[in-house]
């Protein structure tokens, strides 16, 4: 059975997501080169990645990481 086409799209956009987050948060690479590697990957342009990809609820999830990274390295201490 065949996938619908709005499920294809939420699979290719969570993907994206996830890419977002490797490039920006884990690698450091600045928003707009991280935005133009996805589009070039999964042809969007990045008018339409600004909206899908909204800069607040990626600020939260960076900065989530960043307190359990501060938290990672005062452990080790």
């Amino acid at each position: 059975m065949e996938t619908s086409t709005k499920t294809k799209s939420a699979i290719k956009l969570e993907k994206a997501r996830k890419m977002y987050i490797e490039l920006h948060i884990h690698q450091k690479i600045r928003r707009d080169f991280a935005l133009q590697q996805i589009s070039e990957k999964y042809f969007y342009s990045i008018a339409r990645l600004k909206r899908l990809l909204p800069v607040s609820e990626f600020e939260e999830i960076e900065r989530e990481y960043l307190e359990k990274e501060k938290k990672g390295i005062k452990k080790t201490r």
